[in-house]
């Protein structure tokens, strides 16, 4: 309930202003948020939008009677846009689409429409038509939920491989334009199923999406209040909120406020005044357009849906009417994370991430239907209610994966959380030329039907060869994980594998949506140093003589080659290079103590040479110390060891 001080400052404007039959002009409000938050000022009956993007502001929308509130509560306030809707108007101008952007498919197209670049009401009804009649396969005809207060159709479409039958696939709903100066809404929900349908059979997510699930959408709840705007402001910019009801001496209803679960909760998330902007009506659902849309919750089983609004960029979950975590709030997070993934917006309970708010659209999904909901408020704040239409494509897609992500969550939504490699060779860690390599793939269910993968293995180097390369999982529960630990995926490393290579593979599940395969990288590594044996070292000057001989010399910028004779192909050469004071070691398979260089090479029967020039002693003060060594794996295949200066080593 609201606090008396509270109570006594809203009846004194309301007994100021209630009176007004004409709402004047919308100001662009800044408050210091130091003094009073979101939640706070909701309670003053005034019109929230959110914090600033700094977070030391609260921003609002006033007429003169929310400045009249302001006024009488003595808070200290700023006006920086005088004039909303002239404001927002002069920003609009029809642009047409980026080159790839999905929509080629509709007229207008988008950034093209009626309303400043923004579809009106009228040209959504069409655009329905259009698509059902480019893509009858995939498309109902539109239909209607129910009428308006005014008596305008709240027009329907259903997108699925058989969109005439039920089937029995998980059901999902996208609706928008419940706030009839919020037109983004609608656009991006437009634009997702116009992806969806322009991309069908072309693209993996889409056709599965199409094919495995049943999908609605509303694109405008509050037909009269955005014919409205199109009427006070024919070139965009309009700044009505609520429906069109007539309460005798104002209009409208925030259908946002109207639906029956938790209605009139308090008078924090919702107002009882009919001039508020929050004002939630005479009773649950006392609005003809919510009454359509209960009606058709309670007809389907919507185990997803998305409300879309704006602005904040903000993807807000249950509850909005109370402070309290809802049940399944790790499984709404869980999807709520992946939705925003790409595009970083905060997700959460709405009560928590904004404000609270009671009779709203996600409360009712989720408290009577068991409807997974989230409102994502769409662009920031300087791109405000009427985004210029330049933004339009770019809003969109920024919100596309979270719409894609709401749609898969519908059903089992199976994801590839990590891999994990086993040496099944000489258990060291490294994974060595000849070794056999195990894989474990980690599997996560995120969404809310069970599914049922099967772990993939698929080696992209000559190099890897797969042994074992599918295992099934079995069936996968919701929000669950699994690995095939059990049964590992099996691949070995070509004997003449090259220690410090990268071998490209594959590994990740396939399941009945797109696979989720990701590209992975094993470097192989190097035997282990009771393998190796030293054939001996030499102190080199730069300009000196090799210990090793009584002749020659190696000098910076002049190519020496080693040569190794009657080798065998398994026989492999490490040489390198280091300062006295840093010698070199071979640990564990790792070289250490900071190498000037190191050259590997794997030699056939008939020998094998390395030829390296002065790189290996570039930038080395004339007269450094510098150790020269040899290893080799396999000694008996090796006889002798010739470096073209005059350097020999002999083996014993």
């Amino acid at each position: 309930m609201l606090s008396s001080p509270i109570l006594a400052l809203a009846l004194s404007a309301l007994a100021l202003l209630s009176s007004q039959a004409a709402e004047d002009s919308y100001r662009f409000v800044v408050v210091d948020a130091t003094e009073w938050s979101a939640a706070s000022l909701g309670a003053l009956d005034l019109d929230v939008v959110g914090p600033t993007p700094d977070g030391l502001g609260i921003e609002l929308i006033a007429r003169d009677r929310e400045l009249a509130i302001l006024e009488e509560s003595g808070l200290p306030y700023v006006v920086t846009i005088a004039d909303l809707e002239t404001y927002y108007a002069s920003r609009l101008v029809p642009s047409s689409p980026p080159q790839g952007a999905a929509g080629a498919s509709i007229n207008p197209p988008f950034g093209q429409g009626g309303m400043g670049g923004y579809h009106t009401y009228d040209e959504v009804a069409a655009i329905l038509d259009q698509l059902a009649a480019q893509f009858p396969l995939i498309t109902s005809s539109k239909f209607s939920l129910g009428q308006s207060i005014e008596g305008r159709e709240i027009w329907a479409i259903k997108v699925s491989d058989n969109p005439e039958l039920d089937e029995i696939e998980p059901e999902v709903r996208f609706d928008s334009l419940h706030h009839a100066r919020e037109p983004m809404s609608m656009e991006a929900t437009l634009y997702f199923m116009i992806w969806m349908l322009e991309n069908y059979g072309s693209d993996p997510l889409a056709t599965y999406l199409v094919d495995e699930r049943e999908i609605w959408f509303v694109p405008v709840v509050n037909p009269d209040g955005y014919v409205y705007n199109q009427t006070t402001n024919p070139n965009g910019g309009g700044m009505w909120r609520k429906n069109r009801r007539d309460n005798g001496f104002d209009f409208g209803v925030d259908l946002n406020r109207n639906y029956p679960f938790a209605w009139g909760f308090d008078d924090s998330g919702s107002s009882p005044w009919t001039g508020s902007q929050v004002y939630r009506g005479t009773g649950p659902a006392s609005e003809p357009e919510i009454q359509a849309m209960v009606a058709f919750f309670a007809s389907r089983n919507f185990r997803t849906a998305l409300s879309s609004h704006s602005y904040s960029n903000l993807w807000l979950a249950p509850w909005g009417y109370d402070s309290v975590f809802p049940p399944d709030h790790d499984d709404l997070q869980e999807i709520g994370a992946l939705a925003t993934k790409s595009n970083g917006f905060p997700f959460g309970p709405a009560f928590l991430l904004l404000y609270p708010a009671n009779g709203v659209t996600f409360d009712q999904d989720y408290g009577p239907n068991d409807t997974f909901a989230w409102t994502p408020e769409i662009g920031s704040s300087q791109q405000g209610f009427w985004p210029p239409v330049g933004d339009l494509i770019s809003l969109a897609q920024s919100t596309l994966e979270g719409f894609q992500t709401t749609a898969v969550a519908a059903g089992p939504y199976l994801l590839h959380q990590g891999t994990l490699l086993l040496d099944l060779g000489d258990g060291d860690g490294e994974f060595e030329p000849g070794e056999t390599v195990g894989v474990i793939v980690d599997v996560r269910n995120s969404g809310r039907g069970a599914g049922e993968p099967t772990v993939k293995l698929i080696s992209n180097d000559p190099d890897l060869t797969v042994i074992s390369g599918s295992e099934s999982l079995g069936s996968l529960s919701p929000f669950s994980s699994a690995v095939n630990s059990a049964a590992p995926l099996l691949m070995t490393i070509d004997p003449a594998a090259t220690p410090g290579s990268a071998l490209d593979f594959s590994a990740g599940l396939n399941w009945e949506g797109p696979d989720d395969l990701s590209s992975e990288t094993l470097t192989v590594g190097f035997p282990e140093p009771n393998e190796w044996q030293n054939l001996g070292g030499g102190t080199l000057g730069i300009n000196g003589v090799p210990s090793l001989t009584a002749s020659g010399s190696l000098v910076a910028g002049t190519p020496f080659e080693i040569n190794l004779a009657n080798a065998a192909p398994s026989a492999l050469m490490v040489v390198w290079l280091s300062f006295d004071s840093m010698p070199l070691s071979v640990l564990g398979g790792t070289l250490h103590a900071n190498p000037v260089d190191a050259q590997f090479v794997r030699v056939s029967d008939s020998g094998g040479s390395l030829s390296e020039g002065g790189s290996w002693f570039a930038g080395v003060p004339t007269g450094t110390e510098l150790t020269l060594q040899f290893l080799i794996q396999d000694l008996s295949v090796i006889q002798e060891i010739t470096m073209s200066n005059g350097v020999t080593a002999t083996t014993p």
